[in-house]
């Protein structure tokens, strides 16, 4: 089977490598593969590196990916769309084109922005599993982490990673793999969107105007995407897209929905 991680990652990187120790030893899943998504600020692809290292080391049929937004952080509305988009399609690329038979993402890394709408998208795109991951004793773990931070530094900028990590295996390891009893992984509910209802949201913001009878979509589907600001219904009972739904139209559109 190919079950797949997905991790976003922020400064933190020992939260990606717990989340895996967590589903592989503590939940007991067959991990096939792991798809970090980082920004390009400094100290989060130096992290990349890390965990890559990590990874490799003590899992090594892990297939690891790496997914690179464009930015250095979510700081603008376009920054936004663009992470959507590209989140977005991610997701989708993971059965359909992939064709993995599960996904778990974690979300206890990157900004809180970028973890809301990853969860968001996750109720559209198949995800079996949402999880946070909480360090109860945060105040010495990030001490840890920044005590490490100069060999974080040099293991990204060595010519071999993970030769790196081996070498320093014992300062490394602590800090990426404590024992499952020191941290919490929360998996938090997640209700599926059928696909179905999303395809027909996604017809319908990609025309000028259609009759309420002839969008197949439930009344309290469309009472909610009005609610939502991405239509407006008229008083003759036709629903034409705002602006923000036109925007969601353009993001779907390059995911696969439209497909």
């Amino acid at each position: 089977m190919k079950n797949s991680l997905i991790a976003v990652l922020g400064f933190s990187p020992p939260v990606v490598t717990e989340f895996v120790k967590y589903m592989v030893e503590g939940v007991r899943l067959y991990v096939s593969d792991l798809t970090v998504v980082a920004t390009e600020e400094k100290r989060v692809l130096e992290g990349l590196r890390l965990v890559e290292a990590a990874v490799k080391n003590r899992y090594p049929r892990i297939r690891f990916h790496e997914w690179r937004l464009p930015f250095e952080d979510v700081t603008s509305e376009a920054e936004t769309y663009s992470f959507m988009e590209l989140m977005g399609k991610m997701l989708y690329d993971q059965r359909a084109v992939h064709r993995v038979d599960s996904v778990h993402l974690c979300l206890a890394g990157g900004r809180k922005d970028m973890g809301i709408t990853a969860a968001l998208l996750s109720q559209y795109f198949g995800v079996n599993g949402v999880y946070h991951v909480i360090m109860p004793d945060v105040q010495v773990y990030n001490a840890e982490l920044e005590r490490l931070r100069k060999n974080i530094e040099e293991l990204a900028a060595s010519e071999n990673p993970l030769e790196y990590y081996v070498q320093h295996i014992d300062i490394f390891e602590p800090l990426m793999f404590p024992p499952l009893d020191r941290y919490v992984v929360i998996k938090i509910p997640l209700i599926p969107y059928p696909y179905s209802i999303l395809r027909k949201v996604f017809l319908l913001l990609g025309k000028d105007g259609v009759e309420i009878g002839r969008t197949g979509l439930p009344l309290d589907v469309l009472t909610g995407l009005a609610a939502a600001g991405l239509v407006r219904i008229s008083s003759k009972g036709v629903v034409r897209p705002l602006e923000e739904g036109r925007r969601l139209y353009q993001i779907l559109s390059k995911t696969g929905v439209a497909k």
